[in-house]
């Protein structure tokens, strides 16, 4: 994000303010994207956050917008897990977001929606 000229920043912003149409106005290519969705992945070692996340934007807020977890791996699977054990997951994702749609905003937790 750092490269100059990179708007991944802008729109990332831009998707969390549920800004109605997200749009790249690239040179050549002009990409628009209503009512979109967005969702990053990314794998990083404790250490190179710490290194790569600046101050700013811990003071800013725009390391807010993501939902960091310390993750470790069981063991090594040669083909990966087993098909339930995602279907598994799945359910209890899909459990814990409706849980969450169910908090009370006058506990002092809020549930942000577009």
């Amino acid at each position: 994000m750092r490269r100059e000229g990179n708007i991944v920043s802008r729109v990332v912003r831009d998707a969390w303010d549920c800004r109605p149409m997200l749009r790249t106005l690239t040179k050549n290519t002009h990409t628009r994207v209503t009512n979109g969705f967005v969702s990053i992945v990314g794998h990083i070692t404790i250490e190179e956050l710490r290194q790569k996340l600046d101050h700013t934007s811990m003071a800013n807020g725009y390391a807010n917008r993501f939902i960091y977890a310390c993750v470790r791996r069981s063991k090594m699977l040669p083909f990966g897990g087993d098909a339930l054990e995602a279907t598994d997951l799945g359910t209890r994702t899909k459990t814990a977001i409706e849980t969450a749609r169910n908090v009370d905003r006058n506990e002092g937790l809020t549930v942000r929606s577009c």
